[in-house]
């Protein structure tokens, strides 16, 4: 009985981009991308007139734009859509690349 998994909290990021085929039709690198976008926009469209801090996805949308912003200076670029691009064309397994990236930024933030 000592085979037990150890319980691991992850935030929507991490879950998105860990198990990319839970949330998209063919668990692409581009395709989770594009989801945690869309996520993103609704809830800022949504939740224009109330109070963000209500929703419980409120603090990883936000972790999650942090990350973008982190992402698009570690590349010298301005647009967040232009780093998550630049990480795809740089590694041949863009998912893996992606979470190492967000689990560092997340150790200095």
């Amino acid at each position: 009985m000592d085979e037990y998994e150890e319980i691991r909290l992850v935030d929507l990021f991490e879950a998105v981009i860990e198990r990319p085929y839970l949330y998209t039709l063919h668990g692409t690198y581009q395709e989770a991308i594009s989801y945690l976008e869309g996520c993103y926009d609704g809830f800022i469209h949504h939740r224009i007139d109330e109070d963000c801090s209500a929703s419980s996805y409120a603090p990883d949308l936000q972790r999650y734009r942090s990350f973008a912003s982190w992402l698009a200076a570690k590349y010298g670029v301005s647009a967040n859509k232009e780093a998550f691009r630049r990480l795809a064309e740089q590694t041949e397994h863009p998912l893996e690349a992606v979470l190492e990236l967000y689990r560092e930024f997340k150790k200095t933030a």
